[in-house]
């Protein structure tokens, strides 16, 4: 089921942590997947072998300093609720770009196989937010860009 509070659980969560130790001007930014597919198996001829889809989720560091960022999946049970994983973070280098699949290990990402995935067991289809704290210059710290490619075609957006 849709909680009102879904999309900011999380954020707040994980805001409150860092607050602790962080300046009082650091606030969570955060880019978007809303819905992935990712159950085509491993890439081959610029295709997915199983049928099906394959997610590739792009970021970007813009910026010249390391950036941890955090990474919240969440996936919708077949009864309508939804699991939320907690987080697992990922430290982006200075102006370090890395593409990964959200639940597949690909050979295809190279370094992208690090990035943390779902966990095991919950399915191919879900969301993800990512999440990174710092002052208001950080806003644009991490740009995004998601492409699920299939047999019937592909399709790609800007993470917002």
């Amino acid at each position: 089921m849709y909680h009102r509070n879904f999309w900011t659980r999380p954020l707040v969560a994980i805001a409150f942590a860092i607050s602790l130790s962080a300046p009082r001007a650091a606030v969570p930014h955060q880019l978007q997947v809303p819905f992935f597919q990712d159950d085509g198996g491993q890439m081959s001829n610029h295709l997915p072998t199983l049928g099906g889809a394959a997610a590739f989720i792009a970021v970007f560091n813009t910026r010249g300093e390391e950036i941890t960022m955090y990474l919240v999946y969440s996936q919708e049970e077949p009864s309508g609720s939804v699991i939320m994983q907690q987080a697992v973070s990922y430290k982006l280098a200075a102006y370090e770009a890395v593409i990964f699949r959200p639940v597949k290990d690909d050979p295809v990402e190279g370094r992208g196989r690090a990035v943390p995935n779902v966990l095991p067991g919950l399915g191919a289809n879900g969301s993800l937010q990512i999440i990174w704290i710092g002052g208001p210059e950080m806003a644009s710290a991490i740009s995004g860009r998601f492409r699920q490619i299939s047999l019937s075609g592909d399709m790609g957006h800007v993470l917002l």
